[in-house]
């Protein structure tokens, strides 16, 4: 798996840069648990700054899935070149039932997401997240939602030599946006969520974090 993403040269050495890509790894959490590590393993991940130098395991962190109360490992992968000119660069591999940098689930995301297509109202909408992170989840992914049916539907021209009509596109949901786009792509293994299957397809989309190293 090889992600290119552009990087400014003069971008102090002192930064640390923290990426995270989207896999499958499992359909689920228990799935996850059993095969995630293998399945990790298999991959074969390079670095944005060094296209042809293979990312090294460095180690894992626990996250959580908070509406299931689990805790899973996720596995990071680091540089040794960006390392060697005192950059940190460090990679984690998400199983696609997560969502880079937010505590909940896809599958949670997605299920207050498509509530609100249906017009339920927030306060009625089933998750175990507060009302004000469910307004803050519309506003984001609504607007993110846009750009990546935008940003597939490049893909879908690039890759498949196909046009997808606007007209088409403004009757249908974002949700559906999503699965007409990606269904005109070459099929790949996913979860299940449309959230997730379009994260895989969209590893440039992901914001790299950056941080100060430590002393």
């Amino acid at each position: 798996m090889s992600v290119s993403r552009r990087s400014s040269p003069f971008a102090p050495k002192s930064r640390h840069h923290l990426a995270q890509l989207m896999a499958y790894l499992g359909s689920d959490v228990d799935d996850y648990k059993a095969n995630g590590q293998k399945r990790v393993e298999a991959l074969r991940l390079f670095c944005s700054h060094h296209p042809e130098q293979e990312l090294k395991y460095l180690g894992s962190y626990s996250r959580g899935v908070k509406e299931l109360g689990e805790k899973i490992d996720i596995y990071r992968f680091e540089c040794p070149l960006c390392e060697a000119t005192g950059i940190r660069s460090t990679t984690s591999i998400l199983p696609d039932f997560l969502i880079p940098y937010k505590h909940y689930s896809a599958n949670e995301i997605e299920s207050v997401i498509l509530e609100s297509e249906d017009g339920i109202s927030v306060s009625q909408i089933d998750t175990s997240a507060s009302e004000s992170t469910v307004h803050r989840w519309l506003g984001e992914y609504i607007s993110a939602m846009k750009q990546w049916v935008n940003t597939l539907r490049i893909k879908v021209y690039e890759q498949m030599q196909r046009s997808i009509s606007e007209i088409v596109l403004a009757e249908l949901s974002l949700t559906a946006q999503l699965h007409t786009v990606l269904d005109l792509l070459p099929k790949i293994k996913y979860s299940g969520n449309i959230l997730g299957r379009a994260l895989i397809r969209l590893p440039e989309l992901i914001p790299i974090r950056r941080q100060n190293r430590p002393p």
